[in-house]
């Protein structure tokens, strides 16, 4: 994926121009920067916190919906931090 966007020589963004950004802007943000993304998502049965980086992120009306990497999984129970934080582990599923 490549981007038109030329970074080089840039300036620090005031608060105002960050909130002027269009959604667009924003969805490109999430998709440039997910590698340095990790979203919280809870507590699983007290024991565990559980997060996942960002998988992708797409315009889903009048919003900017960010995927997380447990979003394509099948299951969320594939995932070894959740089959940990909720005590099953795949071959107790099977």
């Amino acid at each position: 994926m490549t981007y038109d966007y030329d970074f080089k020589g840039s300036r620090e963004l005031t608060p105002v121009e960050i909130k002027d950004f269009t959604l667009e802007q924003l969805r490109l943000i999430f998709e440039i920067r997910a590698a340095d993304i990790d979203v919280f998502i809870g507590v699983g049965n007290g024991r565990l916190q559980l997060s996942s980086g960002v998988e992708s992120a797409c315009l889903n009306g009048a919003i900017v919906q960010v995927n997380l990497e447990t979003s394509v999984l099948d299951d969320v129970m594939e995932d070894e931090s959740f089959q940990h934080a909720f005590g099953e582990s795949q071959e107790d599923a099977a």
